[in-house]
């Protein structure tokens, strides 16, 4: 079994439920009991990984698009600007 392929939530669920019903039968001391153990520990941080959401992508976008906008109109030379310090405060 692979982790590194994407999983839906409840994929990750029947997975891991389909593990603990396998290790039931096992004796707790032997190794391939620790290494489903091993493998439910890890579907489940799998299954509570955060994403990162769409909103905060596209703030972080525009903010690097403004910043880029400024500091390309100061290199112009046409007049140096305290632009910077006026960028607006994004709050995610």
């Amino acid at each position: 079994m692979k982790l590194t392929k994407l999983f839906k939530k409840s994929e990750i669920k029947q997975e891991k439920d389909d593990l603990i019903a396998r290790m039931r039968n096992m004796d707790p001391s032997s190794k391939e009991y620790t290494f489903m153990l091993g493998l439910v520990e890890r579907l489940d941080t799998l299954e509570h990984k955060k994403q990162v959401s769409p909103d905060t992508i596209v703030t972080g976008m525009f903010i690097l698009i403004e910043m880029g906008a400024i500091m390309h109109y100061e290199q112009l030379g046409v007049i140096t600007t305290k632009a910077f310090q006026r960028l607006s405060r994004w709050r995610v």
